[in-house]
C-alpha cells in the first residue's frame, strides 16, 4: 500500500504511515471508493460501446434493406417488361 499524504509504499500491517504518521485505514476506504468509480466507469464504457455498436449496426441494416428493395423493384420491372413481349 500506498501513503496518501507523502506517496511512500507502506506495509499492511501498519495503522499509521511510518514515514508521516498518516491514518493508514482511510487510503483503505479511498481505495474502495475508487475501485466502485472504476467498475462503474468500466460499466458505462461498456453500455456506451454497445449503444454505439447497435445504433451503427441499425442505420447500416436499414440503408441496405432499402438498398435492397430498390434492386428487388428493378428487377421485378425487367422481368415484366421482358414478360410482356
Amino acid at each position: 500500500m500506498f501513503c496518501t499524504k507523502c506517496g511512500k509504499k507502506t506495509d499492511g500491517d501498519n495503522a499509521f504511515c511510518p514515514y508521516c504518521g498518516q491514518k493508514i485505514s482511510a487510503s483503505k476506504e479511498g481505495e474502495r471508493a475508487a475501485a466502485k468509480k472504476l467498475v462503474f466507469a468500466g460499466i458505462f464504457a461498456v453500455l456506451g460501446i454497445t449503444l454505439l455498436a447497435a445504433i451503427f449496426l441499425t442505420k447500416n441494416k436499414d440503408a441496405s434493406a432499402s438498398d435492397m428493395s430498390e434492386k428487388s423493384r428493378r428487377q421485378y420491372g425487367r422481368m415484366k417488361h421482358s414478360l410482356c413481349f
